[in-house]
């Protein structure tokens, strides 16, 4: 299945190149790029009369990023993927003036993503430096937009994907920063917020060595809101993990956020969820940083442990959860 996309006052929908609307039910590499590879060798984009809708180009490369893992040891397939992204890449990068802030969180995402495979090349890089100075455009037009006015401005999902892509870029300039969490402060307000996106958020200003008083009042005050149910399995431990861990290096969050933190942790621990020596890791060293005296938690997490295989757990895991139990046995809890 084809079809075109005119977006919103781009005019008629025949200027631009027919792509699959279903790429999301692709679950092969291989077949994914037979079709693109059809798209991209067609006579109107060969002869440059037509070319891909700036949403289609984010949208493929966002797929062959969700399938790219299967080209890892077919060395055929990673080149023919290869040529493929960076042509979309290119188009993506013609059009950045066309796209949204959700177009660009998902556009950076997939291009990180390659650049931390050194899969990318050189036309990786020659996006993401135009794409960031987009970005802090659209995020400073996005606040003005709110003029005061409250009310959420982007989708959390959106927000959480871009702050997520920013870290593991690395972009911590606080004329990028100030303003990003000023965005996700605003557009909470109104909003429910998903433990994912909460991980998201406020792990990518902890990697990025940034603290913000607002924004860390603002993302506890939410995650007060997310009831234990909604931390669902091995993802939600993850959540949990990632949460309590960029909470902890954060002054001045209220003891009654960890409280509620434990508590997800038991509630995730009686179902049997598998954790993870990081996930573990992580949990017991955020306690274990706020002198939490939690011994129901601690206790929890032995259990944990104890049922979680050693080969799950690296040296410096074995060192974290060691180092936690020690650090509480001290205060006063015989782990």
């Amino acid at each position: 299945e084809a079809r075109t996309f005119a977006g919103e006052g781009d005019g008629n929908a025949a200027q631009w190149l027919a792509i699959p609307s279903n790429m999301a039910d692709y679950q092969r590499l291989d077949e994914l790029v037979d079709v693109l590879e059809a798209v991209l060798g067609s006579q109107e984009a060969r002869e440059g009369t037509l070319r891909p809708h700036p949403g289609s180009s984010v949208a493929a490369l966002n797929h062959l990023k969700r399938l790219q893992g299967q080209g890892s040891r077919a060395p055929e397939l990673r080149a023919r993927f290869q040529r493929v992204f960076e042509s979309f890449a290119e188009h993506a990068e013609r059009d950045l003036q066309r796209m949204n802030l959700r177009h660009h969180a998902v556009l950076l995402n997939a291009l990180v993503y390659q650049q931390e495979r050194e899969w990318g090349g050189d036309t990786v890089q020659k996006v993401i430096r135009p794409l960031c100075h987009k970005v802090v455009d659209e995020v400073t037009t996005h606040l003005q937009r709110a003029g005061g006015e409250g009310g959420a401005v982007e989708s959390m999902a959106t927000v959480g994907t871009l702050c997520n892509a920013l870290a593991r870029l690395r972009r911590g300039e606080e004329a990028l920063l100030r303003p990003l969490a000023r965005l996700v402060v605003t557009s909470m307000q109104g909003q429910s917020l998903s433990s994912l996106n909460a991980a998201m958020v406020m792990n990518a200003f902890a990697r990025l060595g940034h603290s913000d008083e607002p924004l860390t009042r603002a993302v506890s005050e939410k995650v007060l809101r997310i009831p234990a149910a909604r931390w669902r399995g091995a993802g939600g431990a993850r959540d949990l993990s990632t949460v309590a861990n960029a909470l902890s290096k954060q002054p001045a969050v209220p003891g009654m956020v960890f409280r509620h933190l434990a508590t997800v942790a038991q509630s995730l621990a009686s179902q049997d969820v598998h954790f993870g020596g990081q996930a573990i890791g992580n949990i017991l060293n955020a306690f274990a940083r706020v002198d939490s005296n939690d011994k129901e938690l601690f206790e929890c997490m032995e259990g944990v442990c104890l049922r979680t295989s050693p080969s799950d757990f690296d040296a410096q895991g074995v060192s974290t959860v060691l180092n936690a139990f020690a650090k509480q046995a001290v205060g006063g809890h015989q782990a």
